[in-house]
């Protein structure tokens, strides 16, 4: 119902609130984040295969689907500052990254929006998500290694 998915999505929104703080001190010590990045685009996925499954136990899956994409997002921000050398490659790599990122985020839901229409159930949308997940996953195995971009 229009309520249940108001309460869950408020659930998912203050989920996205605690990566801030497990996140960021985890990020400052480790010189390597693969592993982090890796883990939490992993638990996008699998609350949304628990979605999928198990849906009876949507306040976890939505709980788990905030703090892993919100600690992502966290992730991402910071892998702007930490991958970069100079204020020019950190302007040039976040005008980048940002302008994908905000794209993808404004035709996103429109585009899964028309994929749920045309299937007439939220099974297509999940799994299409899942399959970003997976991506996620690999690009941050290669965003999260220890190394510095570099501008030719």
């Amino acid at each position: 119902s229009p309520d249940q998915a108001g309460s869950l999505h408020a659930v998912m929104q203050f989920a996205t609130i605690l990566p801030g703080f497990v996140i960021v001190p985890l990020v400052k010590t480790a010189r390597d984040q693969r592993g982090l990045a890796a883990g939490l685009a992993l638990s996008g996925l699998l609350s949304l295969a628990g979605l999928l499954f198990a849906p009876a136990l949507a306040v976890l899956w939505v709980a788990l689907f905030g703090f892993g994409i919100g600690g992502a997002f966290v992730l991402a921000l910071a892998f702007i500052g930490l991958r970069t050398a100079t204020s020019h490659q950190t302007a040039t790599l976040s005008g980048m990254t940002q302008s994908v990122g905000y794209l993808m985020s404004a035709t996103g839901p429109v585009l899964l929006g028309a994929l749920h229409d045309a299937a007439g159930s939220w099974q297509a949308v999940l799994t299409v998500c899942m399959i970003f997940c997976v991506v996620l996953a690999a690009l941050g195995l290669g965003a999260g290694r220890s190394i510095h971009v570099s501008s030719k």
